[in-house]
C-alpha cells in the first residue's frame, strides 16, 4: 500500500500533470491546437467512459513507464561506474603492493601494472602512480642479501651498478612523460626524487622540469638533451655525468659536484652554481649568462666560446681555465682567482673583436691571481681596442 501511494505521488500525479503541461505549452507555442483535438479525439473515439479511462490511463503509464526506465538507466550507470571504480583501485592497490615484493620480477611487474594502469586511466591515478615511482626510487625494496639502493651517501665516484628495477621505475616516469596521453597532466606533478641513488641511469631527453634531485647522486649518468629547467640539484653529485646541450635554465645547483662533468652547449641561464665544484668540467659553448657562480670551484674547466655574459663569478676560482673567446661582458671577476688562466689562447688566431669578447680592464683590475702565475692576456684587447694587461692583486687566501 505504501508503494503505492509512493508511486501515485511521486510518479502518477507529477508524470500526469508534467504531461499536460507539455500539452499545453507546444499548443501554445504551435499556434494551433488541432493536433491537440485530434489527440483528444483519439482517447474518446469511444463514447464509452470506461474507454476513455483506460486511453488515459495509457498515457499516464506510458510517461511512468519512461520515467521509472529513465531512473534505472541512471541508477544502474552509476552502480557501473561505482563497480568499476572500485575494480581499478584494486588493481592500483595490488600493483603498488608488488613494488614491495622480495623477487626482483614481481617488482618489475608491479612497475609495467601501474605504468598501464596510469596510461589507461590518468585521471586519477596518474598523480598515484608517480608518486609511488618517485617514493620507490627514493627508498626502494632492500633484502638481507645485500641488495640496496636509494637514499644513501652519494661517495666520489661511485660507479655501482643501477638497479634493475630502479632504472625500470624511471624509465617509466620517462615514458609517462613523452606519451601524448599523459605528457600534459605529468606537467603539473612535483617529482621528489631527493637523495636517490641513480648513478649510470640514462634519462637521455628526458622531460624533468622542475624536478626536485637535492642530494640525489648522478655519478657518471647520461642525462643528455634533458629538459631540466628549474630543477633541484643542490648537493647533488654529478661528476662525470653527460649533460650535452641540457637545458639547465634556472636550475639550483648549490654546492652541487659537477667535477669532469659534459656539460657542452647546456643552458645554464640563471642557474645557481654558487658553491658548485666544476674542476675540469666541460662548459665550451655552454650559456652562463646572468648564472650565479660565486664561490664555484673551476680549475682547468673548459669555458672556450661559452656565454658568461653578466654572469656573477665573484670569488670563483678560474685557476688554469680555459676562457678562450668566451663572452664576458659585464660579467662580475671581483675577487675571481685567475691564476693561469687561458684568457687568450695562443694557439689561436686574434679576431676582430679579440680573443676574449668584450672584457674591459676594470674587469681584470678586480680580479686576483697568483704573483707568479698571472692569466695570459698575449693579444687580448679592450673593446676600445688598446690592450688588456694583468693589474689585479694577489689572490692570497680569499681567491680560491
Amino acid at each position: 500500500m505504501r508503494q503505492l501511494t509512493w508511486l501515485l505521488r511521486w510518479l502518477v500525479v507529477p508524470g500526469a500533470a508534467a504531461a499536460m503541461f507539455t500539452l499545453i505549452t507546444l499548443c501554445v507555442l504551435d499556434g494551433s491546437c488541432d493536433w491537440v483535438v485530434s489527440f483528444w479525439s483519439w482517447l474518446t473515439q469511444d463514447e464509452s467512459g470506461s474507454t476513455t479511462i483506460r486511453n488515459v490511463g495509457l498515457v499516464i503509464g506510458a510517461v511512468v513507464a519512461w520515467v521509472l526506465t529513465v531512473r534505472r538507466i541512471k541508477v544502474a550507470d552509476r552502480q557501473a561506474e561505482t563497480a568499476q571504480q572500485s575494480l581499478l583501485y584494486d588493481r592500483y592497490q595490488k600493483s603498488a603492493e608488488m613494488l614491495g615484493g622480495r623477487l626482483p620480477a614481481v617488482r618489475l611487474g608491479g612497475i609495467y601494472a601501474l605504468q598501464q594502469l596510469a596510461t589507461e586511466h590518468p585521471e586519477p591515478f596518474l598523480p598515484l602512480v608517480v608518486s609511488q615511482y618517485c617514493a620507490f626510487v627514493r627508498h626502494p625494496f632492500e633484502s638481507n642479501d645485500g641488495e640496496t639502493g636509494g637514499r644513501r651517501p652519494a661517495p666520489e665516484g661511485d660507479s655501482k651498478t643501477l638497479r634493475e628495477d630502479v632504472r625500470a621505475a624511471m624509465e617509466a616516469i620517462v615514458d609517462l612523460g613523452r606519451d601524448p596521453k599523459t605528457r600534459k597532466e605529468i606537467m603539473g606533478l612535483s617529482l621528489d626524487l631527493s637523495g636517490a641513488n641513480l648513478s649510470g641511469v640514462i634519462l637521455y631527453e628526458a622531460d624533468l622540469s622542475g624536478v626536485n634531485l637535492s642530494g640525489a647522486n648522478l655519478h657518471v649518468a647520461d642525462l643528455s638533451g634533458a629538459n631540466l629547467p628549474k630543477a633541484n640539484l643542490s648537493v647533488a653529485n654529478l661528476s662525470g655525468a653527460l649533460l650535452y646541450f641540457a637545458n639547465l635554465s634556472g636550475a639550483n645547483l648549490y654546492f652541487a659536484n659537477l667535477s669532469g662533468a659534459i656539460l657542452s652547449g647546456a643552458n645554464l641561464h640563471f642557474a645557481n652554481l654558487s658553491h658548485a665544484n666544476l674542476s675540469d668540467a666541460n662548459l665550451h659553448v655552454a650559456d652562463l649568462s646572468d648564472a650565479n657562480l660565486s664561490d664555484a670551484n673551476l680549475p682547468k674547466a673548459n669555458l672556450s666560446k661559452a656565454n658568461l655574459s653578466e654572469a656573477d663569478l665573484s670569488r670563483a676560482n678560474l685557476s688554469g681555465a680555459d676562457l678562450y673567446e668566451a663572452d664576458l661582458s659585464d660579467a662580475n671577476l671581483s675577487r675571481a682567482n685567475l691564476s693561469g688562466a687561458d684568457i687568450l689562447g695562443a694557439s689561436h688566431p686574434l679576431t676582430d673583436q679579440g680573443p676574449v669578447r668584450r672584457l674591459t680592464q676594470d674587469q681584470l683590475n678586480k680580479a686576483c691571481a697568483d704573483p707568479g702565475d698571472p692569466p695570459d692576456l698575449r693579444d687580448a684587447l679592450n673593446p676600445d681596442g688598446s690592450p688588456l694587461s694583468w693589474r689585479g692583486s694577489p689572490c692570497g687566501g680569499s681567491g680560491a
